[in-house]
């Protein structure tokens, strides 16, 4: 019986930590695949933006890693684009549709919930 409580209590523990993010999208994943970037580029869903900009209560916290950790913001414009600012940078925008959704899973790995439609010519 303590190991059904001990493993149901982690599970429940494990499952409150996952956080549904965005991700650039990664043309060899299916949805559903579990997949390991030691170095993400993460557009937070849930998490709100934490510089001090205008309207920031419409952006959400943005984290890359590329020689060191960017953290800046992110948003939508009204294209349907994601822009992103971060300090010391100039801010890029691309499209929304180049993004895959994934919930993350712990120590780097990350789970594909869904992968943008794009047609391909």
């Amino acid at each position: 019986m303590r190991k059904v409580v001990l493993t149901v209590l982690a599970l429940t523990c494990m499952s409150a930590n996952a956080e549904e993010v965005y991700m650039p999208r990664n043309y060899q994943l299916k949805v559903g695949q579990v997949f390991e970037d030691k170095f993400p580029t993460i557009y937070y869903i849930k998490q709100p933006c934490g510089l001090p900009l205008v309207n920031k209560e419409h952006m959400r916290k943005y984290t890359s890693f590329r020689g060191v950790l960017d953290v800046g913001c992110w948003g939508e414009t009204i294209d349907g684009d994601v822009f992103t600012v971060v300090p010391k940078m100039a801010s890029s925008t691309m499209p929304k549709k180049l993004l895959m959704r994934v919930d993350t899973v712990g120590d780097g790995k990350f789970k594909v919930l869904d992968l943008p439609r794009i047609q391909v010519p």
